[in-house]
């Protein structure tokens, strides 16, 4: 049915990275050639990743065409001055929010200044001749560039005005681009500010299809934007057994798991906790934070008297991270208070369905994140500094475990199934199907 599509995916991030970005087209490219489309990869070579998981290289499909090619990175000239020999980077873009020392604000200036949109932009000038060789060689006729990296997109933008109407060039936006949360964190000059403006509206002008994970970025974009349309992160069926089963520990366990970098700075979270932990002191309460932990983050949790409650590790497999939100009482969904906060769907937020276990949305209520927990007929979003109200739903959950005899409490509903990653995957061919046959 797809086999007439010729398919070059353009990703910064792709095994051995991880994070939602990397699972989002890893997925994609596993099920789109799985149903018969001819697909190219084309990643980069020794990339600086905040994480790594190697476990995913083994999801590649055998078949799968990869081409990787060589950048240039501030974050590895920074990462040298530091001392680091790895290409790690912090999360959040180099942790921005870090604004002591000389050497931190050189890199803040020089991140926000030089290299606009962002730190990846030389990759460019490697991957674009790479593209036309590979759109050359196996006669493609899509090409999809999905950021952030935002700059990824100016390969397509290059490849657009060389090609014209010989390529059909897909945006995938995972993330707002000038509006994206971290930005208030950069100090940009005017000049800037104006330069990023430009490349996103240039970008988005001149692709055949804009594609976004919520309706949130549809409204960013839609009016400048030829064709926009949804389609959301998802979980993959393949990732969880079929019947989830969890044994009830001794302990209620609130879990965490991914990013909670220093731009989730609100501490209504920590003093409803910690309120409700003096509510009960007989009972045994576990925070477990799997991931990314921010410097002010931690501090906060230490101001509310609850580090003899964490349990925190580094960044784990995707598989292990699956495992830890099944056995798990309580999923923390926080969203990082920002002017476009209620357009933020966290990519985490469907296998946190899939996983059965309770979830706890901390941010805009009627937002975009909000209305897919509704709609899955889960509890809505919790106000960001509603305290009494995230502490009664803290005590409703608690209930409901105390409640329970051997296996955790698990919500057995199938509304997530419309989020399934094959399903999607279907649904994003067509999109493509529709574009070749526009003229």
């Amino acid at each position: 049915m797809f086999d007439s599509l010729g398919l070059l995916i353009v990703t910064y991030y792709w095994p051995p990275s991880s994070g939602p970005g990397v699972q989002r087209w890893l997925k994609f490219a596993k099920y789109f050639s799985a149903l018969g489309v001819k697909v190219h990869v084309l990643t980069v070579m020794d990339g600086t990743y905040p994480s790594l998981d190697k476990s995913l290289l083994d999801e590649v499909p055998d078949l799968l065409r990869v081409s990787k090619t060589k950048t240039f990175e501030v974050y590895k000239v920074f990462n040298r001055l530091k001392g680091k020999k790895d290409n790690s980077v912090d999360v959040g873009l180099g942790d921005l929010t870090q604004n002591s020392g000389f050497l931190n604000k050189v890199a803040n200036f020089t991140r926000s200044n030089i290299f606009i949109p962002d730190g990846r932009v030389a990759w460019k000038y490697f991957a674009i001749p790479k593209a036309i060789q590979l759109i050359k060689k196996n006669e493609l006729n899509f090409v999809i560039t999905t950021g952030p990296p935002q700059s990824t997109h100016l390969i397509g933008l290059a490849l657009k005005k060389k090609y014209k109407n010989e390529l059909k060039w897909i945006i995938d936006f995972r993330d707002p681009w000038v509006n994206i949360y971290y930005n208030k964190h950069l100090k940009r000059l005017p000049f800037a500010q104006r330069m990023d403006q430009r490349f996103e509206s240039q970008s988005v002008q001149n692709a055949d299809q804009v594609v976004v994970v919520n309706n949130g970025l549809k409204e960013e974009f839609e009016d400048r934007a030829k064709r926009i349309k949804v389609i959301t992160n998802g979980w993959d069926n393949e990732d969880f057994p079929e019947q989830i089963y969890s044994k009830k520990e001794s302990s209620f366990v609130i879990s965490f798991t991914g990013n909670m970098g220093n731009s989730y700075d609100n501490d209504s979270i920590w003093k409803a906790i910690s309120k409700f932990t003096k509510s009960i002191p007989s009972a045994n309460i576990k925070l477990r934070i799997t991931g990314h932990l921010g410097n002010k983050v931690r501090l906060m949790i230490e101001n509310e008297g609850l580090l003899k409650n964490l349990e925190e590790s580094g960044f784990v497999s995707h598989k292990e991270a699956i495992r830890r939100m099944i056995h798990s009482d309580l999923l923390l969904l926080p969203i990082p208070p920002s002017n476009n906060s209620d357009r933020i769907v966290p990519g985490k937020i469907f296998e946190y369905l899939a996983s059965g276990t309770a979830i706890l949305g901390l941010g805009p209520p009627e937002g975009a994140a909000s209305k897919i927990l509704i709609d899955c007929h889960r509890q809505p979003m919790v106000g960001f500094t509603d305290i009494q109200s995230i502490f009664n739903r803290l005590q409703y959950e608690y209930e409901r475990w105390s409640n329970a005899l051997k296996s955790r409490v698990k919500y057995d509903g199938k509304e997530h199934y419309k989020y399934s990653r094959k399903h999607l995957a279907i649904e994003y061919l067509k999109t493509l199907t529709e574009l070749k046959e526009k003229r």
